[in-house]
């Protein structure tokens, strides 16, 4: 699974997808599947990430598998 803290955090220091892509060693999909959830949770600095649990990324990030 993707490290969507780092890739929220990175979306919100103002790196390209590109950039994210080679630091986070992810695909552009969950590169914008981060983004949106930013937007839809109005989360817009890096602490509000960080002050993120385990529980909530895990909640925000479900892809609903067992």
């Amino acid at each position: 699974m993707a490290d969507y803290r780092q890739v929220m955090t990175l979306l919100l220091q103002g790196r390209a997808y590109r950039q994210i892509e080679s630091m986070a060693g992810c695909s552009h999909r969950t590169i914008a599947r981060a983004a949106r959830v930013l937007e839809e949770e109005v989360l817009s600095t890096p602490e509000q990430v960080g002050a993120l649990s385990v529980e909530e990324l895990d909640r925000l990030f479900a892809d609903g598998r067992k």
